[in-house]
C-alpha cells in the first residue's frame, strides 16, 4: 500500500494536526505512543505491513499530535485537553 496523502485539520485554539486516512469500515482513530512520523512510518516496513494489515478492517485514521511530525508546534501545550482538542478537531 502507498502512504496515504497528509490532511490537516485546524484546532480551535489554532493549531493544525497533520493525519491520514486509510480504509474502509468502522473508523479508528490511531494516535502513536511514541509519535510517530505521519509520512515516516511508510518507511519502516514492519510498521507499514501493520498499518495495511489493520487498515483492511477499519478506517485508520492516523494522527499526529501537536509539536510531532507534520503537525504544528505549540511549546507548552502538551496536555491531555490539548491531545483532545487535537483528536476533536480531526474527528
Amino acid at each position: 500500500m502507498d502512504a496515504p496523502p497528509i490532511r490537516y485539520a485546524h484546532t480551535s485554539d489554532g493549531v493544525d494536526i497533520a493525519y491520514w486516512v486509510a480504509g474502509t469500515g468502522p473508523p479508528l482513530i490511531y494516535l502513536p505512543a511514541l509519535g510517530g512520523h505521519a509520512e515516516a512510518v511508510w518507511s519502516v516496513p514492519d510498521y507499514a505491513d501493520w498499518l495495511t494489515a489493520l487498515s483492511t478492517r477499519v478506517r485508520l485514521v492516523f494522527i499526529n499530535p501537536r509539536n510531532v511530525g507534520l503537525s504544528s508546534d505549540s511549546p507548552g501545550n502538551w496536555t491531555p485537553e490539548a491531545v483532545a482538542n487535537d483528536i476533536a478537531a480531526v474527528a
